[in-house]
């Protein structure tokens, strides 16, 4: 198989950087115990008498049924083994036979039980089981096992009957694979035929880059079945796929290389984005990975997966050191329930995920590998990833931009959702866009219209329109590379749209230019319009401050915790700022639009420490 366009990317960069790549000692071990227990200590007051998970904002755990307790017994057990917390041996222990004489025994013996919920708590459930059954009696120390041995994976894992109905895989198998596979290193089953059988239908959805394409393309999901694998080989899996599997993760790492953000945080895109869980996964996904360059001889590539997987863990930790700590990127109150995907995502549930994948990195992490000391993204990188995926991420210098090039309906926009520089907040100049109808929880903002941050037009008839909301007219997205160096990345992106769309345009071009601190973007739109036009969502309220902002005809400002956003269309004629707020995951914001005369607009942002 050839390199992938990432790998080309990255082998330049390495031979480019190898003799002067300075490195630091590594830390992150530590920082994902700290982590840990900035979550299991509050939560360890959730576990009622019976073992379930109360969680503080929803209640109890009526969904899972109980299963969610394996996510807090898992971290816990880790604490207790690599930090002596003997007083969470109790409250992990009432958790683990609530699991085990609940959801695991109707497991077992074939009676009704929430689908899906085995599937991807059982590796929780053993890794947990293996460290504790030493810290407790003989008899409860059976009882668990007894309950992880009893179940048959066809009839409990939702893989197989998804498959006789003619579906196609899911992260759920992935996550089946890892949990059967421990099982079978505690000696509890041997269906190591059944790993390889359902590993045969998951390799087919893994891309060129190594990414894996769950339904609708999440990149939460592509992490997720990553990290799944990684710890399927971490934990000796030696069956049909490893070769294969190990080529998939050395490629699906180094594309992860160019797509988290300098400030750590792990890319935006569909469901389930913006959780801690998703930079969990990172660092995961980075540590295996740099034990696997390391053990190869590359200690520079070693070291820049360090670097990646420690910066994952201190994006979360600003919000997890919050009274009370949230489980996702905004400061709203968690009664809030702000940026909750609508049908899932509870507090406890995936808080305590989260500190499970933490825990599960710390088990895996070799801070005897030093890490890089900047990320080697930051030498200039620029990667396409068109279908799949449809995203294009950049990085310069302590900069990051990441574009959606056909966005996912309910959870992302078309254009430039994300403008990042390491040290300011990343809601600054948004992390993610601003989506119609999302499936996720803002509150009383209107979801009428999507926004990024770029261009807009407004029709002969007198109404606006913008690329933030054409996915469903777009016909194909054009990609050219225009230069990359450590001081200016550049390409260009051309949306070409159906002719019988009924839209006035036929297509819209953006040039980017990124250095450290600056994004100048022309923007080109090709049809019979009366006015193009530039958004820019100014942020208002991250759901703790709110921000300062001015905004003229040609320019709009906010300042927000020491550093300042700035969008410029120098050649605009006039500059509105839209009544009512909008809102991401993330914040709320007010939407400028800058007008200029067809056909073509230029717009420089800019984020600088304030002052």
């Amino acid at each position: 198989m050839p390199p992938s366009a990432a790998e080309q990317e990255l082998a330049r960069v390495f031979d480019e950087a190898r003799d002067f790549t300075r490195f630091v000692p590594a830390a992150g071990r530590e920082l994902y115990l700290d982590l840990v227990e900035l979550i299991i200590n509050p939560a360890a007051a959730w576990i009622d008498d019976d073992g379930i998970v109360v969680c503080p904002v929803e209640g109890g755990d009526d969904r899972w049924q109980g299963g969610t307790s394996s996510r807090f017994a898992c971290p816990a057990a880790v604490l207790v083994r690599e930090r002596g917390r003997g007083d969470l041996v109790a409250p992990a222990r009432r958790a683990l036979s609530q699991v085990a004489s609940g959801i695991l025994a109707a497991a077992g013996n074939g009676a009704e039980f929430p689908p899906g919920v085995v599937d991807l708590t059982a590796k929780e459930f053993a890794v947990a089981c293996n460290i504790l059954r030493h810290q407790v009696d003989e008899a409860t120390s059976d009882a668990w096992l007894r309950a992880l041995a009893a179940f048959y994976p066809d009839r409990v894992y939702t893989a197989a009957a998804r498959m006789a109905a003619g579906g196609r895989p899911n992260n759920y198998g992935a996550s089946a694979c890892t949990a059967e596979w421990l099982r079978f290193t505690l000696g509890l089953t041997d269906h190591r035929d059944w790993v390889d059988r359902h590993l045969a239908h998951q390799l087919p959805w893994l891309t060129d880059h190594g990414l894996y394409r769950d339904p609708g393309d999440p990149m939460l999901y592509d992490l997720m079945v990553r990290q799944n694998f990684s710890e399927l080989l971490h934990y000796g899996y030696d069956g049909a796929h490893r070769e294969a599997l190990d080529e998939a993760l050395r490629r699906g790492g180094l594309t992860t290389l160019l797509t988290v953000s300098p400030t750590g945080c792990a890319p935006y895109g569909g469901r389930s984005n913006q959780l801690h869980h998703n930079e969990a996964m990172v660092a995961y996904v980075c540590e295996f990975q740099a034990r696997r360059w390391r053990d190869r001889g590359r200690a520079d590539i070693a070291g820049a997966f360090k670097h990646v997987a420690r910066a994952a863990a201190a994006a979360a930790e600003p919000f997890l050191r919050l009274e009370p700590f949230r489980f996702l990127k905004n400061r709203f109150d968690p009664d809030t329930r702000h940026g909750k995907d609508s049908g899932y995502g509870e507090y406890a549930c995936y808080a305590l995920l989260a500190a499970s994948l933490f825990a599960r990195a710390a088990l895996v992490a070799d801070d005897s590998i030093p890490e890089a000391a900047e990320p080697i993204a930051a030498r200039g990188t620029l990667v396409n990833l068109w279908p799949a995926f449809h995203k294009t991420f950049a990085t310069c210098g302590d900069s990051h931009v990441a574009i959606d090039t056909r966005g996912q309906p309910h959870y992302d926009a078309t254009g430039l959702g994300r403008f990042h520089r390491a040290g300011a907040p990343p809601e600054l100049a948004l992390s993610m866009s601003i989506v119609r109808e999302p499936k996720y929880l803002v509150g009383d903002a209107p979801t009428d219209r999507s926004v990024c941050l770029g261009p807009c037009w407004r029709t002969l008839a007198g109404q606006w329109q913008c690329l933030a909301d054409g996915a469903e007219h777009i016909e194909h997205v054009g990609f050219e590379r225009l230069e990359v160096s450590s001081k200016s990345v550049q390409w260009r992106l051309r949306w070409s749209f159906a002719s019988a769309c009924g839209l006035p345009v036929d297509a819209v071009t953006q040039e980017f230019a990124l250095s450290p601190g600056v994004l100048e973007i022309t923007a080109t739109v090709s049809g019979v319009v009366d006015q193009v036009g530039f958004e820019v969502p100014c942020l208002q309220y991250d759901g703790e401050t709110g921000t300062k902002g001015e905004i003229a005809p040609t320019k709009a400002a906010v300042l927000h915790q020491g550093w300042r956003f700035e969008a410029e269309v120098a050649d605009a004629a006039n500059a509105t700022l839209e009544e009512g707020l909008r809102a991401n995951r993330n914040a709320h914001y007010r939407v400028a639009r800058f007008e200029a005369p067809p056909p073509t607009l230029a717009a420089r942002l800019r984020i600088e420490p304030q002052g």
